[in-house]
């Protein structure tokens, strides 16, 4: 300890000036608030951080980050209403990482990120190292629907107008949850098919369909891990297929399936992987895959190029080799 006190004293007398101390520091000032722009540049995105358990706001451009929103326990994703409000759906102990459980639904600010408000939820929604898939916002941002999983499954619908926990609907045999629509959500069913769920101004199911199977669950099952443009999602299966789903009418229609791979990228065993391995351009439409070179059962090894499709052509355009 007094060898460590004689090299601060050194160091102190090397780096600061002498004479008086007080009158040379002006006063730093405290709790100024800086706030972000209403419109956010192209290149800022939201990354979600799986260590620090919060997403963060990333200037591509200059590589600076911008701002950071805490989401409580686990990997962390937002939802992104039309005035510029952040919804994220938060898991809470009252110890940390133990303790009682609370799940919120929370919103904040798109501007200054302080949380406005908050709206209590049941505490089973599904959270997992990849948070696609597990809530979603109607279209008119009026309904948020949070998939639970406990295991049985279900929805729990919170009305963001009312700023009140709804009700749950249940979803059994189906899981995850993606907009559909005016307060419609769809979920994924274990037999390749569809629910769509439409909710009235309670927020209670008020209509449940099923759509037809439109993928083999045992020869090649999608992964979750969808886009969507438009009213279209897509869905990519292991081996590279893409099922699109358009969502416009009474049920989901479907498209007749197209591949990622041609007969000589599947011979040099080109196949999707990675956390989230797909991205969609809306107003190019363009369609980003992440690929690598492996075999079955090796969607988790990262991308090492993004390959880039016209949708309306459904050919690819572009390959992009990745630095890591």
């Amino acid at each position: 300890m007094r060898a460590l006190l004689v090299a601060w004293c050194v160091l102190l007398g090397t780096l600061l000036p002498a004479g008086p101390l007080a009158a040379d520091l002006a006063p730093e000032p405290l709790g100024r608030v800086e706030r972000l722009p209403a419109e956010k540049p192209a290149h800022w995105i939201w990354a979600s951080d799986a260590v620090a358990s919060r997403i963060a706001l990333v200037d591509l451009a200059s590589g600076e980050m911008r701002g950071i929103v805490d989401g409580g326990w686990g990997l962390t994703a937002g939802l992104f209403t039309a005035d510029g409000a952040i919804l994220i759906p938060e898991t809470h102990y009252s110890r940390g990482s133990r303790g009682q459980r609370t799940d919120v639904v929370t919103r904040y600010d798109g501007e200054s990120l302080a949380p406005t408000h908050e709206v209590l939820i049941p505490a089973k929604r599904a959270f997992n190292a990849l948070p696609t898939g597990n809530a979603a916002l109607s279209d008119d941002d009026r309904f948020l629907a949070v998939a639970n999983m406990t295991p049985a499954t279900s929805l729990s619908i919170v009305d963001l107008e009312r700023r009140s926990f709804a009700g749950e609907v249940q979803t059994p045999g189906c899981a995850l949850v993606y907009g559909a629509g005016a307060r419609r959500f769809l979920t994924v069913c274990a037999d390749g098919t569809l629910l769509l769920v439409e909710l009235d101004d309670e927020g209670n199911a008020i209509r449940r369909a099923r759509s037809k199977r439109f993928f083999d669950v045992e020869a090649d099952p999608i992964t979750e891990k969808a886009v969507r443009r438009g009213d279209v999602w897509y869905f990519a299966s292991f081996e590279g297929q893409v099922h699109e789903v358009d969502v416009s009418g009474a049920l989901p229609a479907f498209r007749a399936p197209w591949s990622l791979f041609d007969d000589a990228a599947r011979a040099d065993r080109w196949r999707i992987g990675g956390r989230q391995l797909l991205a969609v351009h809306r107003p190019s439409g363009r369609l980003y895959a992440l690929v690598h070179q492996g075999g079955p059962d090796s969607h988790k090894e990262a991308g090492r190029e993004a390959w880039v499709y016209d949708l309306e052509r459904r050919e690819r355009v572009q390959r992009i080799a990745l630095r890591n």
